[in-house]
Order: structure tokens, then C-alpha cells, then sequence
């Protein structure tokens, strides 16, 4: 019975082993993330650095002040969907570029030539994104949620 218990146990450890070892890049591809919260740090000029506040639900007319963040990974094509909204006035804008992801988990997206790169992970439903030195000096993180 203990030769068993041992066996099963060994087992649930290598199962659940097996179940985490999805890359970052498999993981980002599960679906439609949206951008929970943002910052600017480490800006050259320090007045730059600040905290970028977002709605996990897209804006409406009746949303007051609003920025809505959603982040579509397939196949190295990521689709960016931002509504924003002010006063009663809605604008959606979408942008499609690549992104590819290294053997260290450096994501690097390329929109219109234009390449940014830093670190990225992933852990349950919370995707972390960091682009370095995006311009100014700033870096710039995203926490998203599926």
C-alpha cells in the first residue's frame, strides 16, 4: 500500500509539473487579455513616471473619462483594441502588429516598423508586460487579465 501512495504521489507532482510547462507565448496565446493596469517608471525625467489608470470593461458614452485596453495574441500577430471615451464622445482604435517571444521571455512588439522589446511572463490569468526604454527614457508595464 505505501509503494502505492508513493507512486501516486510521484505521479501528481510530474502531472502537475506537465501542466505548468506551457511557454509564455503558448500561454499569451489562450485568449483575449485586457490590460488591468499600466505604468510609465524610470523615466529620465522623473515628472514623466506616473500610473496609467484603465477600465477592465470596454468605455461607453456614459462612461465618463475612460481607457479600455484588449490585447488579441495569434500565431506572432497581436491585435491592440483601445476605446477610449471623454465627455460622451467614444473612439475605438485597432492596431495589428507582430510580436515574438525568446528563449528568456523577451516579448518584442513591432507595430508600422516601429519594435519595442522587454520582459514577459505569465502566471494563472495575470500577464505581466515591461517594454524598456519606449521613448523619454520610460519603461512601460502592463498587468493584464484574462
Amino acid at each position: 500500500m505505501t509503494t502505492l501512495i508513493k507512486s501516486l504521489a510521484i505521479l501528481a507532482v510530474v502531472s502537475l509539473t506537465a501542466c505548468n510547462s506551457e511557454t509564455v507565448q503558448e500561454q499569451l496565446e489562450e485568449g483575449t487579455w485586457v490590460a488591468a493596469s499600466g505604468a510609465l517608471a524610470n523615466c529620465d525625467d522623473p515628472n514623466e513616471n506616473e500610473t496609467i489608470v484603465l477600465n477592465t470593461s470596454p468605455c461607453t458614452a456614459t462612461s465618463g473619462e475612460c481607457e479600455y485596453i484588449r490585447f488579441t495574441f495569434s500565431d506572432g500577430v497581436v491585435t491592440v483594441t483601445t476605446i477610449t471615451a471623454d465627455d460622451g464622445d467614444v473612439e475605438t482604435d485597432q492596431e495589428q502588429g507582430t510580436y515574438s517571444i525568446d528563449e528568456d521571455d523577451i516579448l518584442t512588439f513591432c507595430f508600422d516598423g516601429e519594435c519595442n522589446s522587454g520582459p514577459a511572463s505569465v502566471e494563472d490569468d495575470v500577464a505581466t508586460l515591461v517594454f524598456l526604454d519606449i521613448g523619454e527614457g520610460c519603461n512601460l508595464t502592463y498587468t493584464l487579465r484574462r
